[in-house]
């Protein structure tokens, strides 16, 4: 079953924090209510740039689901890769996301 929340309803759990800079509520969370969505990307734009790994772990740091994914349109991405070591070369032997 997958819910559909709007954005004050997200923003209202998870960014309070963020925006003053409390940060209790998460160093008080228990670790088995924490996961964390890592996401490596060719770069920072939302129109030009794709998702080369999704990631998620829980609070305790173990990978819970890790798969990468070969760009459909981006070839090269010399700015991302220095960050996160993801190579063109290295992304080719993997699938594309199908939508």
């Amino acid at each position: 079953m997958t819910a559909i929340m709007e954005n004050s309803q997200i923003e209202g759990l998870l960014m309070p924090w963020y925006e003053n800079g409390d940060i209790s509520k998460i160093t008080s969370t228990p670790k088995e209510r924490i996961l964390c969505f890592d996401i490596e990307t060719t770069g920072f734009s939302t129109e030009r740039d794709e998702i080369l790994q999704i990631s998620l772990l829980n609070g305790n740091g173990d990978v819970l689901f890790s798969d990468y994914v070969k760009p459909a349109f981006r070839k090269t991405w010399a700015k991302s890769q220095e960050v996160h070591g993801i190579t063109p070369k290295w992304s080719k032997i993997n699938k594309p996301w199908k939508n």
